[in-house]
């Protein structure tokens, strides 16, 4: 098995373990809800990114797929969830946006590591700041979308 493969696995083994343990049970519902619109927001950006030619994905786990389901799919969406579960609502505004900062900085690190060592992700036209900039603004996307959701439910 390649060390791509490896690493997928590793993944999602690390990322099940993760949701089981750090989201709490009265925040299911809306970390469910972070992890639905996150999963619609990155596939439909991904895909446009991959059609652009600024990233391409060699090693990926549905041929006809041109992005990495893994990641799409399901470690962003996850890391979506867990970041909404512990958002620090009433927190400074410092807080939050070192909040961001932190969620944002962190998956961007591992993602330029994994692009500088594996054939998971390859930057044709792409360079990390984009990665923290689309991050950043989809975690702004979906937090905004659960808080107005649970809201309009309650």
């Amino acid at each position: 098995m390649s060390v791509e493969r490896t690493i997928l696995i590793v993944a999602w083994i690390l990322i099940i373990l993760a949701l089981l343990l750090l989201v709490p049970r009265k925040k299911f519902r809306e970390a469910q809800l972070a992890f639905l619109i996150k999963q619609m927001i990155t596939w439909s950006g991904a895909m446009f990114v991959v059609e652009k030619g600024w990233i391409q994905f060699p090693v990926r786990e549905i041929s006809s797929y041109g992005s990495s389901f893994t990641y799409d799919f399901f470690v962003h969406p996850a890391l979506c969830a867990i970041f909404i579960a512990h958002y620090p609502e009433k927190r400074s505004i410092l807080n939050k946006l070192g909040y961001y900062a932190l969620f944002c900085s962190g998956m961007t690190l591992i993602e330029v590591m994994v692009e500088k060592n594996t054939n998971l992700i390859k930057y044709t036209g792409w360079t990390w700041y984009w990665t923290w900039i689309g991050l950043f603004i989809t975690f702004v996307i979906s937090r905004l979308y659960v808080r107005w959701y649970c809201k309009l439910i309650h």
